[in-house]
């Protein structure tokens, strides 16, 4: 708040984030009940079936890229990364619910329709990464079914990907439109460096306008380029809340990643570590993602990555109640089978 020029601007995105640690506190303390982790993952399904009907209904209106009620293809990429990761690994961990299957197809739908090259790539190297590490973790007959029927799937969306992809760039080079992205990247390192404790949160925009960056980097005139923060949420992070502000926006990622392939690793028979397995590779996938877009600190996408964090919490409590039960266990047990004194 401090460097803000409009500490107002600041303040909301102070509120923003609380109201996404209220998320993540009510996640962490009831996840760990199998009824909660099935209503979630329905409310993702239903959420992605709309997504996939406002994506069919904006391709047969014409429309190449379409962001179902996102406003952006990208944003609409990063909810899905965020969303469809989850839902495979319950799936792989048991979970018959035909909802989930089919929000798993509607996620496919979604990516194909979208047009991003990110959301292609990093969405389809994460449901594969997340196949393998599972079949790795635990491999079982009715698990390498599911595994065969998630790669027909990809070869299935694959070729509406690279319809959508064709009508977007035709003939142009697909590297022509990264010039703007380009003069964003500049923009924010001068801004960073000028200002290595930020020039306040909420502030990119007016500041690389109103402060002469976007003009020194080069950047367009287009309005369209000029009111939109740089397309890295590492680097839009240290243009606005500094090198610590950056240093713990990585770390907020980071962390819970690591922690939840630990977790993973260390409960490959059960459906903690499916699940856990889930969010880390979600995380990780939003956490490359992250270097091409700036939707992560949105407060479209951020309830879901916290979504994500919570759940992680939560496996890591559930595992430690499942302990502390197996050590009262065999301490009554070892009480009972002890002899009586004399």
């Amino acid at each position: 708040i401090i460097p803000s020029a409009q500490k107002i601007g600041t303040v909301f995105t102070w509120w923003q984030f609380a109201s996404v640690l209220v998320i993540f506190a009510a996640i962490a303390s009831e996840c760990h009940r199998s009824e909660v982790r099935n209503s979630i993952a329905n409310g993702l399904s239903i959420g992605l079936v709309y997504q996939a009907g406002q994506v069919v209904w904006q391709k047969a209106s014409g429309v190449v890229q379409a962001a179902g009620t996102f406003g952006h293809q990208n944003i609409l990429g990063l909810a899905i990364e965020l969303s469809v990761v989850p839902l495979i690994a319950l799936i792989l961990s048991g979970n018959k619910s035909p909802l989930l299957k089919v929000g798993v197809v509607a996620a496919l739908v979604c990516v194909g329709g979208s047009g991003s090259r990110a959301t292609v790539a990093i969405a389809g190297a994460a449901i594969v990464l997340l196949l393998v590490l599972s079949v790795f973790l635990r491999s079982t007959p009715r698990k390498m079914n599911i595994v065969g029927f998630a790669f027909v799937g990809l070869l299935v969306a694959t070729p509406l990907a690279l319809g959508t992809l064709n009508q977007r760039f035709g003939d142009t080079q697909i590297t022509t439109e990264d010039a703007g992205r380009d003069s964003m990247e500049r923009t924010a390192t001068l801004m960073a460096n000028d200002h290595p404790f930020g020039v306040g949160a909420n502030q990119y925009v007016p500041t690389s306008i109103h402060g002469g960056y976007a003009d020194r980097a080069g950047m367009s005139w287009m309005w369209t380029i000029r009111n939109k923060p740089v397309h890295n949420a590492y680097m839009l992070a240290r243009a606005e809340t500094g090198y610590i502000g950056q240093a713990a926006f990585f770390l907020m990622l980071v962390v819970p990643i690591i922690a939840a392939f630990r977790l993973a690793f260390r409960n490959r028979r059960n459906g903690i570590g499916e699940l856990a397995l889930g969010s880390a590779v979600a995380l990780t996938a939003n956490a490359l993602h992250n270097n091409y877009e700036f939707a992560a600190h949105l407060a479209t996408i951020q309830p879901l990555i916290f979504l994500n964090i919570g759940i992680v919490a939560a496996l890591i409590r559930q595992e430690a109640m499942a302990r502390s039960a197996a050590r009262r266990k065999a301490r009554k047990r070892t009480e009972e089978l002890e002899p009586a004194p004399a």
